[in-house]
């Protein structure tokens, strides 16, 4: 990792657990704020350094992720719009490099398309942080549906696709992961779609992740040790089966018209697997595993 990501993702941690304390003088944010500042603060940096974008996105990653904390410090309207725009300058660099790579390049390795399609959909999740903190409604969506977009696209588009990159560049030739990437990079749009549109299409949205995550997860178990490296895999892989079985369970709520969860306890749990359990884990894991490597 670079001396700026690293430092990037030391120093957005200690500003993150600030906020989440609601030390002085940050406010204390709602958990679905709070979930998404975790990623421009901690996940971002961290997978960075995984798939390094251009040196200037790396300067402008601090300024981009202050400024998302401040966007939600600001009332909901055209100020923390304006302020939450500088996260999506700071992203839109290596979403704008990806796709002339994959233009460029269309057919390369799976796991080198799995870091493109990452950096895309960071920029259409910060995207969609800047048109929530706005007050936008685009569609009659309200602000709320918009900001879960942004946490969905930063962790189920942004670090699953990494996650499953690096298992796939480190294990290659499996086509159970083969298959498990593809599911990973195609469900997240699926997903955001069918919530705001289909249940149905939610629902098989919700199914292809699931199952892709999983088997991602079943092929990451081939790397758990008793080293720390293997124990944060270990973790980084139940959390992706557990997390995903909740995704699962809200999906056919909605689709069946049971409510079996509500969007406060998908947040509260699901979202919070996915971060800190999966997302989080799993990234420390991988650059832990690098430096094991002899």
């Amino acid at each position: 990792m670079s001396r700026a990501l690293a430092g990037s993702t030391l120093a957005g941690t200690g500003l993150w657990i600030l906020i989440a304390v609601g030390s002085p003088p940050f406010p204390p944010f709602e958990l679905i704020g709070l979930l998404f500042l975790a990623a421009p603060l901690v996940i971002v940096p961290l997978g960075w350094s995984h798939a390094p974008p251009a040196r200037g996105s790396a300067v402008l990653q601090p300024i981009g992720a202050a400024a998302a904390v401040l966007s939600f410090a600001l009332p909901i309207g055209t100020a923390a719009g304006i302020v939450a725009l500088a996260w999506l300058a700071a992203t839109a660099g290596p979403a704008f490099a990806a796709a002339l790579r994959i233009l460029r390049r269309p057919r390369r390795p799976m796991h080198d398309l799995a870091f493109d399609v990452a950096h895309l959909n960071l920029a259409a999740g910060a995207a969609a942080l800047a048109v929530a903190r706005a007050g936008i409604n685009p569609l009659g969506f309200p602000a709320l549906l918009i900001l879960l977009f942004a946490v969905h696209f930063h962790f189920a588009g942004f670090a699953a696709p990494l996650i499953a990159g690096l298992a796939g560049r480190a294990m290659p030739g499996r086509r159970s992961l083969r298959a498990a990437m593809a599911g990973v990079l195609a469900g997240p749009p699926i997903v955001a779609v069918g919530f705001s549109f289909s249940p149905a299409v939610e629902l098989a949205g919700a199914a292809v992740l699931t199952a892709s995550l999983s088997i991602l997860g079943l092929n990451m178990l081939s790397r758990v040790s008793l080293r720390p490296a293997g124990l944060l895999i270990l973790v980084s892989a139940l959390s992706a089966v557990s997390g995903m079985i909740l995704a699962g369970l809200y999906a056919w709520g909605e689709f069946s018209g049971t409510g079996m969860l509500d969007i406060p306890t998908m947040a509260r749990w699901h979202g919070i697997t996915l971060a800190f359990g999966f997302a989080l884990p799993g990234l420390l894991g991988w650059s832990a595993l690098r430096r094991e490597a002899p």
